[in-house]
């Protein structure tokens, strides 16, 4: 099995949004922590005012976060595929002129969490201060350690990007 970190699309007029507002626990979807009953209701993301011409909204936006913000069209795609350990979140986006858009997004927080980095043929650098991990020069995997049937995950001990596999990547392009 291979695997590739999910990444918004950035087309050229897509919008770019800033950091999730209205919950001061967000760090939480950076380690894959189940947060389906805190998420408070008004969490919400606002369009990056560094980029003012970029307002079109698609199916995953780019975030400050480093999170899949994704459309209701792209959550009812990955529901049919009944992807063990996802949350679906549901977030506000405040547009450039302070309104909320009518289309209904979400945050897709992967809560499954598997140990399989290989850290010698990652090149890791641990932080002397508290043994975390400071610096990765790639991300390698040891497939052994990932199940045959996950299709979605996050990396323990590596916060922040969710892994997809890339059969289930393609389908997205």
């Amino acid at each position: 099995m291979s695997y590739v970190i999910w990444r918004s699309g950035d087309e050229g007029n897509t919008a770019q949004l800033e950091s999730l507002l209205g919950w001061d626990d967000a760090w939480k979807l950076q380690e894959g922590v189940s947060v389906v009953d805190e998420f408070p209701v008004d969490a919400h993301y606002r369009m990056d005012p560094n980029h003012p011409k970029r307002t079109r909204l698609s199916d995953c936006l780019g975030n400050r976060n480093g999170l899949p913000v994704i459309s209701d069209r792209l959550k009812a795609f990955l529901e049919a595929k009944q992807i063990d350990g996802v949350e679906f979140l549901p977030t506000g986006i405040v547009n450039h002129k302070g309104r909320e858009t009518k289309e209904r997004y979400w945050i897709l927080n992967a809560t499954r969490v598997v140990d399989c980095l290989d850290t010698d043929a990652s090149e890791v650098v641990y932080s002397p201060f508290d043994g975390t991990i400071d610096l990765m020069q790639r991300m390698s995997l040891r497939q052994d350690a990932i199940d045959e049937g996950t299709t979605m995950f996050r990396v323990a001990n590596v916060p922040g990007p969710t892994l997809l596999r890339t059969e289930l990547a393609d389908e997205l392009d």
